[in-house]
Parts: C-alpha cells; sequence; structure tokens
C-alpha cells in the first residue's frame, strides 16, 4: 500500500514523500516534491501535491500506465476517476 510520509529535515524543516507498495520513495514525485521544497512552498502545499500524487500513482499502477507514456485520453480517464472518487467522498482532494 502507498503512503505519504512525512520527513524531518536536518534544519528542522517538515516535508513530505510518497512512498511506493515495497516502502520506497517514488523517485519521480520524491524529485517534484524537493522542487517544491526549494521554491519556499508551504509545507501544507507540499503535503497535499503528496497526497494528489500518491492517488494518481496508484491509479498508474491499477491501470498498468507508465506516467512518461500517457496520452490526453489516458489523462482524460484519470480526471473522470479523480472526480468520482472526489464525488463520493463528497470531498475535493
Amino acid at each position: 500500500m502507498m503512503k505519504v510520509q512525512r520527513v524531518r529535515l536536518s534544519n528542522e524543516q517538515v516535508t513530505w514523500m510518497v512512498l511506493d507498495d515495497d516502502h520506497t520513495p517514488v523517485q519521480p514525485i520524491l524529485a517534484y516534491l524537493k522542487y517544491l521544497h526549494n521554491l519556499d512552498r508551504s509545507p501544507n502545499t507540499i503535503r497535499a501535491t503528496a497526497h494528489r500524487l500518491k492517488l494518481f500513482w496508484e491509479y498508474l499502477r491499477d491501470e498498468r500506465l507508465c506516467w512518461k507514456e500517457l496520452n490526453i485520453a489516458q489523462i482524460a480517464a484519470f480526471i473522470s476517476w479523480y472526480c468520482q472518487l472526489s464525488d463520493q467522498n463528497n470531498v475535493l482532494f
């Protein structure tokens, strides 16, 4: 099961990462979250982004898709899935 993990940095700052089913950081997500951290984005922004990217990565895994090879139809299918998930839980992710 994938999860979002809180990480305390050596300078007492907090950031987040997404771990895959084997509890290994998902490298493309990690790189993007580091980029947000380097832009001094809020830890809450990074956390929210991590949770949304975790959902995206789970969708890719379940649909057996590679993020580097997505086409417009597959992205549209993800957006539809995401909106249905949001509606089912009566929240905006």
